[in-house]
């Protein structure tokens, strides 16, 4: 991206430079830099991401007001931990700080792993109170998704001062993570699962 927009700036420097020598009148480029430039793309995509999460809560309680518990207490859960990254989120863009970016990724895997835990304890209490009411396999692989979870945080947790390169490695697995969680979730079906709240709402 940075290549691009150093590319477009130096176009636009270059037809500043030919319409002044047609004209006969001096043109100062004086538009920004790449990194500024990039920097407040960054705060701006960031500050998007915070409305948006903030919009998508604020529906879920809406929901859970017309119609108690429409929404389960554990999505909504769900929902208010993307509000608290996406803040963290728009906090490390306007610093800039490296440290505070990757702090971001391990609330996101900190969060994996709240929500993994919750999943599977709803599953087994509701098999508590009526048995087979979630298949017993689903309620394995939940244990199976919440271990994982839990060794990712630990993983992401031991790399806060490694390298950059480290880093972004953990960060590439934990959306691979991300994406299976998703999968596993329309396998799974289950109305609760966060996939079908967020095409519901």
């Amino acid at each position: 991206m940075a290549g691009s927009l150093r590319h477009r700036t130096q176009v636009a420097a270059t037809m500043a430079l030919l319409f002044a020598g047609g004209w006969g009148t001096a043109v100062v480029w004086s538009g920004p830099g790449p990194e500024s430039t990039e920097t407040s793309l960054d705060v701006q995509f960031s500050k998007a991401q915070l409305r948006v999460a903030e919009l998508n809560l604020q529906k879920l309680k809406r929901t859970n007001q017309r119609l108690a518990r429409t929404v389960p207490a554990d999505v909504v859960g769900e929902y208010q931990q993307d509000v608290e990254i996406a803040r963290l989120q728009l906090q490390a863009a306007e610093s800039g700080n490296a440290a505070e970016a990757f702090a971001v990724w391990l609330r996101r895997a900190a969060a994996n792993e709240t929500a993994a835990s919750a999943q599977w304890k709803s599953a087994t209490a509701a098999n508590q109170g009526v048995s087979n009411a979630v298949d017993p396999l689903d309620v394995e692989r939940l244990a199976a998704r919440m271990q994982l979870a839990k060794l990712q945080l630990a993983r992401g947790q031991r790399l806060a001062a490694s390298t950059p390169e480290a880093q972004m490695q953990w960060e590439m697995s934990l959306l691979v993570d991300d994406v299976q969680r998703l999968k596993e979730e329309l396998l799974r079906g289950e109305p609760a699962a966060r996939v079908y709240t967020r095409w519901r709402y």
